[in-house]
């Protein structure tokens, strides 16, 4: 092991490469660092009118009229999800924006930031039919797969606040977390394979008070079939017909997106 905790090697990128990075070496990089060092308000001003689509673009770049509470863009508006989508399609719709590999190596998916677009503006949309507006929190408890990314790009697109919720948290501490932050929706799936079996997402029915207590402000549960994670849609399978049972006494409907 001795010699492996000296390693001097230095392994040099590819000159394509460079030629096509953001920052091509050190001596660019070095040029950054010393633009920020001269005047770095200037610098964020720069990069952020270069890099940024604005709706509104600032006026001022920074306010620290209140530090520490500093206040950058402040005049300034975008939407993130039109950031992450929308400005690429005339220029690399085409190209992949997603790769995501299921549980077996076989079920890969290779999504372009025009079907990546296309999914996420369908899936706003049925947010909105679903009575969510701008500033209304959403819960995403959902596994490792491409409908988290699209859940978090569709709520930023329609302005609504989500709150991601790690997918082996139990049902009491996401009912806790849907409370804290009062979630008008969740979003989730009726199972996730992993390791080869199909473990189910951490609903259990002991758990049923928990998830009915916590569902004050939640009008709906959205889901996804599992075993059809990224290529189609089914019936709702029995785990997702029991959830809709548990919450019949809150009106709350059971809809697949996608």
């Amino acid at each position: 092991m001795e010699p492996l905790m000296n390693e001097s090697r230095i392994f040099n990128p590819p000159t394509d490469f460079v030629k096509n990075a953001a920052i091509s070496g050190m001596d660019a990089y070095n040029k950054l660092c010393a633009e920020a060092e001269k005047d770095y308000v200037g610098f964020w001003a720069r990069l952020a009118k270069e890099h940024v689509y604005w709706k509104q673009p600032f006026t001022k770049t920074l306010d620290e009229s209140k530090a520490p509470f500093y206040k950058w863009f402040e005049d300034g508006t975008l939407n993130a999800s039109e950031n992450c989508l929308d400005r690429h399609l005339t220029t690399r719709g085409d190209q992949t924006a997603i790769i995501w590999e299921g549980d077996d190596p076989a079920d890969a998916l290779h999504i372009t930031y025009k079907e990546l677009h296309e999914q996420v503006c369908r899936f706003a949309n049925a947010l909105l039919n679903l009575g969510v507006t701008a500033g209304d929190r959403v819960a995403i408890y959902l596994p490792m797969i491409p409908e988290l990314p699209m859940a978090m790009l569709a709520c930023a697109r329609i302005g609504a606040i989500h709150s991601v919720v790690f997918a082996g948290f139990s049902a009491i501490s996401l009912a806790d977390r849907i409370n804290d932050c009062q979630a008008e929706l969740v979003i989730t799936s009726d199972g996730a394979p992993r390791g080869g079996e199909q473990g189910g997402i951490r609903w259990k029915r002991r758990d049923a008070p928990e998830i009915r207590l916590a569902a004050p402000h939640r009008r709906h549960l959205v889901g996804r079939k599992a075993k059809l994670f990224g290529h189609g849609l089914g019936g709702p399978s029995k785990p997702a017909r029991r959830l809709q049972r548990l919450h019949q006494s809150q009106r709350n409907a059971l809809a697949f997106f996608l």
